[in-house]
């Protein structure tokens, strides 16, 4: 702070006037510095009337230079980092955001697979010159105890395992992308498709938690089962366990008019009645592995969802394979589920 004196008289004050220093705002790096040339388009979707927005971002591409435009970076920043540690604490990624206008949500959106961490801050920032906000998508958060809920992060799910298991989790081996289409409901609560792709992988080195030891391999061995039957599965569909009905899960089988058909139901609400809707459904590039699957598991958990892979008629999968490929666990006492099998597959 620099100070200036007045000129002053025997008997009179000493005026100071204070003379604040102009402090100005670094500028960020343009997008990509540093880094291997890219250009990613991030969509979202409006709620209401389903239109969609794309915010093209591409190497080079500077912040503008106006204080507002910048602060907003750097905040976006220290967001960014505050849900990386959030994520590296439950096992989560990079997935879904929220568009708000003023205090409203108006739409929403996922990241591509190519999208990082020091992305976010650009694409929100070029949503803030649109008078807009951008917020990651965070889950489970406590606002009374102002935590992470590691405990009960995965109703329904982690509820089923140890979380005290001392066994390492191994690295992921080999990287894995996986996306999936989520579905919608129209006003007769018929099934809609939705046009928004959500992406998650797994990258080579990445790991879990350790909360999630006993789920990782259980779910292994599971998918050890699976796949030694010969079984390869192709299409998976994706529940949550917000996403609740009053009816029974249903078991599904694709046929030869490649459409889905169920086959059977199980019981696994959390009060031991009802079950859950179908969220999204997906095709998998290649066969993964009973790690691959394994982790899979483990990634959509910390999202508080599983997956159901589902089998084509021609597979002549056995009821048990069809239980295990169908249910949160291989456990079928827990909770006092039942699994109901259409007899015509019960005699294969």
């Amino acid at each position: 702070m620099a100070v200036a004196f007045g000129v002053t008289t025997m008997g009179m004050a000493i005026k100071m006037r204070t003379v604040r220093p102009t402090v100005a705002l670094k500028r960020p790096a343009p997008f990509g510095a540093g880094r291997v040339w890219k250009a990613i388009d991030c969509k979202w979707r409006e709620f209401s009337g389903g239109r969609e927005h794309i915010i093209p971002l591409a190497t080079g591409m500077e912040v503008p230079a106006k204080p507002e435009s910048v602060k907003y970076f750097y905040a976006m920043q220290k967001q960014v980092e505050s849900v990386a540690k959030y994520y590296a604490m439950t096992g989560q990624t990079l997935s879904q955001f929220y568009v708000y206008k003023g205090e409203v949500a108006i739409g929403d959106g996922f990241f591509h697979r190519d999208v990082t961490l020091d992305d976010v801050p650009y694409f929100f920032t070029k949503l803030k010159a649109q008078g807009l906000d951008g917020y990651l998508h965070c889950d489970f958060y406590s606002e009374e105890d102002h935590k992470w809920n590691i405990p009960n992060l995965m109703s329904g799910l982690l509820l089923h395992f140890d979380t005290e298991d001392a066994r390492l989790i191994p690295a992921v081996a080999q990287s894995f992308d996986l996306n999936f289409r989520h579905w919608e409901r129209d006003v007769d609560g018929s099934l809609i498709g939705n046009p928004m792709r959500q992406y998650l992988s797994l990258r080579l080195g990445e790991t879990m938690p350790q909360h999630f030891a006993t789920m990782f391999y259980a779910k292994r061995a599971m998918y050890a089962k699976v796949l030694a039957t010969g079984f390869r599965p192709e299409v998976f569909r994706i529940y949550n366990v917000r996403n609740k009905m009053k009816e029974p899960t249903p078991i599904w089988e694709i046929r030869s008019d490649n459409r889905y058909w169920i086959v059977g139901e199980i019981v696994d609400g959390e009060d031991g009645v009802g079950g859950y809707y179908t969220e999204a459904d997906g095709v998998f590039d290649y066969t993964p592995s009973a790690t691959t699957l394994a982790h899979l598991a483990c990634r959509l958990a910390a999202q508080g969802r599983w997956m159901a892979l589902v089998p084509h008629e021609r597979d002549n999968v056995s009821p048990d394979t069809l239980r295990l490929i169908s249910s949160r666990t291989d456990d079928f006492e827990i909770s006092g589920w039942e699994v109901w099998i259409n007899p015509t597959i019960a005699a294969r």
